[in-house]
């Protein structure tokens, strides 16, 4: 370079592919980052600045800014990338509705005394029932049945277990043992078991609490013409303010089912034979609710 000649410097922007980029925006700054010459790249994507720096900061729209140390060269390449793109999206949705559910307590179900839970569970609004052979009865609540239909008792799920469902989810479920039955619908079934499209919940009587140490029991019997239906149950129940108890037992015996809605038909019977004992307990330790005092 001549004597007294003013320093150039030349900036070619390329892109990550190495080709020249037209229009960018090309800053010259001093040590200290303040700006001291401006312009943008040509056809050929250089410009030519009279004099030097310290620093050149490029933009161009579509990629990433780059700012670069001149260190004393009169040529500088400067390769620019790609712009990432983010996108932000905002997903809101109204207030999620409660779960649609019918509840039967006790009593209603104790109404219609049945060999099995399903029959008593007919009353309930959208509820109906398929007959799997002669003593078992499928729940079935809006249309859904078998496996879209989860039957939870006492938080255990229960399925059925014998070929072509014989035994349903409730065939085992003694209905004058049970404190209550919700029919749960919707997709908010899906909180009682995956995959369901419904449920059927089923709670039985829970340990009494006395503030005084007393015992009680329950007792029940039944009959049914089809099938020579027979039934008993029996339920004993303790407790005091700390401890309590509860046992259970039921059995249930019948013959040969008769086919027909208002009546057996003639030489058509469905094999049903069964015999069912069950027994249950309860222990539970009881906390007494302690109050604070102002």
């Amino acid at each position: 370079m001549p004597l007294g000649a003013a320093a150039q410097l030349k900036v070619v922007v390329t892109d990550p592919g190495g080709d020249r980029v037209p229009g960018a925006s090309v800053v010259l700054q001093n040590g200290s980052g303040r700006e001291i010459a401006r312009g943008q790249t040509g056809a050929s994507g250089e410009i030519v600045f009279a004099q030097s720096g310290e620093w050149v900061e490029v933009s161009v729209e579509g990629f990433e800014q780059a700012k670069e140390n001149v260190r004393g060269r009169s040529e500088l390449d400067i390769a620019v990338r790609l712009a990432t793109v983010a996108t932000t999206v905002e997903v809101s949705a109204a207030q999620i509705p409660s779960v649609a559910f019918v509840e039967s307590d006790a009593d209603e179900l104790a109404e219609l005394p049945s060999m099995g839970l399903v029959e008593n569970l007919r009353a309930t609004p959208g509820v109906n029932a398929s007959r799997r052979g002669g003593t078992n009865i499928e729940p079935v609540v809006q249309g859904l049945r078998e496996t879209q239909l989860a039957v939870v008792v006492d938080g255990a799920r229960t399925f059925a277990a014998g070929p072509a469902r014989m035994d349903s989810g409730l065939s085992h479920v003694e209905p004058g043992h049970v404190d209550g039955v919700e029919i749960v619908t919707g997709p908010y079934a899906l909180t009682e078991a995956a995959g369901a499209f419904g449920a059927v919940i089923v709670r039985s009587p829970q340990v009494p609490r006395f503030e005084t140490w007393k015992l009680g029991a329950e007792t029940g019997a039944g009959w049914r013409s089809n099938g020579s239906g027979r039934l008993g149950r029996v339920r004993v129940f303790g407790s005091a303010r700390k401890v309590g108890f509860s046992l259970r037992t039921a059995g249930n015996k019948g013959n040969d089912y008769q086919a027909g809605a208002r009546g057996p038909i003639d030489g058509i019977s469905i094999p049903g034979d069964y015999s069912n004992h069950q027994l249950a307990e309860n222990c539970a330790s009881i906390r007494p609710t302690t109050k604070s005092l102002r």
